[in-house]
């Protein structure tokens, strides 16, 4: 039995509170934050600009908790600038979703149509794909801890800047990965088969003699 939510804040009320605050009152999100009579106006009202927007990014952010997806189409939706938490992709259409600058926590991707999804400078901490269609999939500017591929399909799928270090590719497909100008710089530590480290090496530039 699952059980789960979803917070989706409206981005538009934040933004208006913070742009309309009144800084006599420091009135925030029906806050008020008195005045501190050792420091001046001005110094006050910069204070509490930054800590009103610091707020506003933090209720920005969607929360996905505890939720299995299962079957949905979810093409070209964005979750951008989400947090999720205990969630399941579970045989979903995830062609062109959008999940750049989030925050993944103990999440399976299994059976998912993912063509061109993009995970850009995202944080991915225990996170399984399982069978998953990655086919250019964007995976640039990631930190990995605890996330593994197995049966993936990551043909042409960018890898610029994320380390792949203890990662085992030798059950998916990686020809043509995307990686940085330095060679091997994101591949380094990570587990292929003799074929696939031929693939790697021509990629690179090696010629390779008999």
């Amino acid at each position: 039995m699952w059980t789960g939510w979803i917070v989706y804040p409206d981005k538009r009320m934040i933004l208006r509170n913070v742009l309309s605050m009144d800084y006599a009152s420091r009135t925030y999100l029906n806050r008020t934050y008195p005045l501190i009579p050792a420091y001046s106006p001005i110094v006050v009202s910069l204070l509490a600009i930054i800590v009103n927007l610091s707020l506003a990014m933090w209720y920005l952010r969607t929360v996905i908790y505890q939720i299995r997806f299962e079957n949905c189409d979810l093409s070209n939706i964005s979750f951008a600038e989400s947090s999720l938490y205990r969630v399941e992709f579970i045989g979903c259409k995830l062609t062109g979703t959008n999940f750049s600058e989030s925050i993944f926590n103990h999440t399976t991707i299994r059976d998912c149509k993912g063509d061109y999804v993009i995970f850009s400078m995202s944080k991915l901490r225990n996170v399984s794909f399982n069978q998953c269609f990655l086919r250019g999939g964007g995976l640039d500017n990631c930190q990995f801890t605890n996330v593994e591929f197995e049966h993936c399909n990551l043909v042409e799928a960018e890898f610029h800047r994320t380390s792949l270090k203890g990662i085992d590719l030798t059950s998916s497909e990686i020809a043509g990965i995307r990686i940085g100008s330095i060679p091997g710089g994101e591949l380094k530590g990570a587990t292929v088969t003799s074929l696939q480290a031929l693939d790697i090496a021509r990629m690179l530039g090696i010629t390779i003699k008999d």
